[in-house]
């Protein structure tokens, strides 16, 4: 129940950041460059989280999904990229990063 609830704010936190990033972020675009709050928010609960839980996964694959609905892109191309680069980064800090907890 833990685990859901965390889950839930998660994409709450997450649907909130990606109506900010599409709707008022877009304004202020840098010599080109976009500002991904997503993706910023998506390596933070990665590295983050422990290892053996999959909450990053489907925040990931939750979170792709977001990004596709408002994209011009084929439908699951945010949610494989998101998910992809979510599973890489935990076989990663699985394989090469000690942590003691």
């Amino acid at each position: 129940m833990k685990s859901f609830l965390n889950t839930s704010l998660f994409l709450i936190l997450f649907l909130f950041l990606f109506l900010i990033q599409t709707s008022f972020i877009v304004h202020f675009n840098i010599s080109n460059y976009f500002f991904f709050l997503i993706v910023f928010l998506l390596f933070l609960v990665v590295f983050l989280e422990d290892l053996i839980k999959v909450n990053g996964l489907v925040i990931a694959v939750i979170s792709g999904l977001f990004c596709d609905f408002f994209s011009l892109n084929s439908m699951i191309f945010y949610t494989v990229i998101f998910f992809i680069t979510a599973l890489l980064i935990k076989v990663f800090l699985k394989k090469h990063v000690y942590l003691q907890r």
